[in-house]
């Protein structure tokens, strides 16, 4: 719901706090700028949805050795394999 709007006096009459409270609503209802995509941050995206992606599915082959790991193997991977979806699917809607 957006900020009400105020009439100059009706604003001056406000307390210090009750002002910023008014213009702190007023910013956060009234923005609605995007994000640009540029070279860069597409660059940086692509890393990191790459890092993320090679994270999710290799976070634990160094515990091999670990009695566990074999029944939890599948459930990892295929945790890994939804998160990567799911990375996917975001970056995709964008």
């Amino acid at each position: 719901m957006p900020a009400p709007p105020l009439t100059p006096a009706l604003y001056q009459s406000l307390s210090p706090r009750r002002r910023a409270l008014h213009d702190l609503h007023r910013t956060a209802t009234h923005v609605n700028m995007r994000l640009k995509e540029t070279p860069m941050s597409a660059r940086v995206a692509n890393l990191m949805r790459g890092r993320l992606q090679n994270n999710a599915v290799n976070w634990l082959r160094t515990t091999d050795y670990q009695p566990y790991y074999g029944a939890l193997k599948p459930l990892l991977e295929d945790h890994a394999r939804l998160l990567a979806e799911a990375i996917d699917n975001r970056s995709h809607r964008r």
